[in-house]
């Protein structure tokens, strides 16, 4: 009886000691933020060691993405690294035709070119750019696939004033006079085959045709996936997408934000399969995002890719958590978060969100 009991206060005290080093780990290793004032000097320093030897900085969204929190997220992350690491370009949840549109009204400051209404979120990323050289403004570039509400108005904004040639004249005036306000998926997917079709004919006279337009153009009509198979092979398809975009930007670093199905790091995910690509090789870095106590008006808030985690996260993280935001860096070699570490190489909790 002597032994069973030593063997039980052996194992008590050898969880408790774990639990106490996991504790210390995760105290040494949390800070809170605000979304409002961003990184403090500390997280600033902390960050700027520990994102260096990433290409790819990638922010879910977690517990869902009509929570607010999603409208300053972003911005704090772009300000923080086109600061510290020189960012360029970034993309966000949406097609290369929503990002045409962004670009646009980054440019121009004319809403009316943005695909959706809320002028105030992208005038953030206006601003940045004022205030930048312009050799060293962010643009954004879309590797999902297209949708309806952006496709026609990003072509129209690429096209130029002069005739076309008689070769793709047709192909044009498809464009123009198709009738933006009643376009659904299946008028999208035949317009787009036919833009596809004239491509292979005639790609040189398009290419004069549209000039430095051309390769939005093309990136457009030959984007993977497709509106009518939005769930077929996704993750693959705006992995293939970003990783074209790398091929022609081949910057040091990109910054991209995209729901948290799609960012585990665990998973065979976009995030996983641009990690495991010969040139992103153990380079993409996940930052998710657990809302604890969040609520929507119109959905029911899950964080559910983090579910084998959650006990763990509310019984050992949220301890930690002060404020409404904090993040947890879980990029160390350290056995105590390996379990952790495999779905991001850091956490947000993000508390009391709507």
């Amino acid at each position: 009886m002597k032994f069973i009991y030593a063997i039980f206060f052996i194992l008590f005290c050898t969880t408790a000691s774990a639990q106490q080093e996991l504790n210390n780990y995760l105290r040494t290793h949390s800070y809170s933020f605000s979304l409002d004032k961003g990184f403090d000097q500390a997280i600033t320093d902390t960050l700027k060691l520990k994102l260096k030897n990433y290409k790819l900085i990638l922010q879910a969204e977690g517990g869902s993405h009509d929570l607010a929190i999603y409208e300053k997220l972003p911005v704090m992350w772009v300000n923080f690294l086109h600061t510290n690491f020189g960012l360029k370009h970034l993309f966000l949840e949406f097609s290369h035709a929503s990002a045409v549109c962004v670009n646009k009204f980054l440019a121009s400051g004319d809403s009316t070119f943005l695909y959706s209404s809320n002028k105030e979120y992208w005038q953030q990323y206006r601003n940045l750019n004022t205030n930048s050289e312009p050799n060293n403004q962010v643009h954004f570039f879309g590797i999902d696939f297209n949708k309806p509400s952006s496709y026609l108005k990003a072509l129209r904004l690429l096209l130029p004033l002069s005739q076309p040639p008689e070769n793709i004249k047709n192909d044009i005036l498809l464009i123009s006079n198709s009738d933006n306000s009643v376009i659904d998926c299946d008028n999208l997917l035949n317009i787009n085959a036919s833009l596809k079709k004239g491509i292979s004919n005639y790609k040189s006279e398009y290419e004069k045709y549209l000039g430095t337009n051309y390769n939005d153009f093309g990136r457009i009509i030959e984007s993977q996936g497709t509106c009518k198979d939005a769930f077929k092979n996704r993750n693959n398809n705006i992995a293939e997408n970003f990783l074209s975009f790398d091929y022609d930007y081949n910057d040091p670093i990109y910054y991209g934000e995209l729901g948290m199905a799609h960012t585990i790091l665990k998973n065979k995910v976009a995030a996983s399969i641009i990690n495991n690509s010969p040139k992103f090789k153990d380079k993409v870095c996940v930052i998710n995002l657990y809302c604890y106590n969040c609520t929507t008006e119109k959905e029911e808030v899950s964080n559910w890719p983090l579910k084998k985690i959650e006990e763990d996260i509310q019984k050992y993280f949220l301890q930690f958590c002060t404020s409404d935001f904090t993040l947890f860096d879980l990029s160390e070699n350290n056995e105590l978060i390996n379990k952790y570490k495999e779905y991001g190489q850091f956490l947000i909790i993000a508390k009391d969100q709507n």
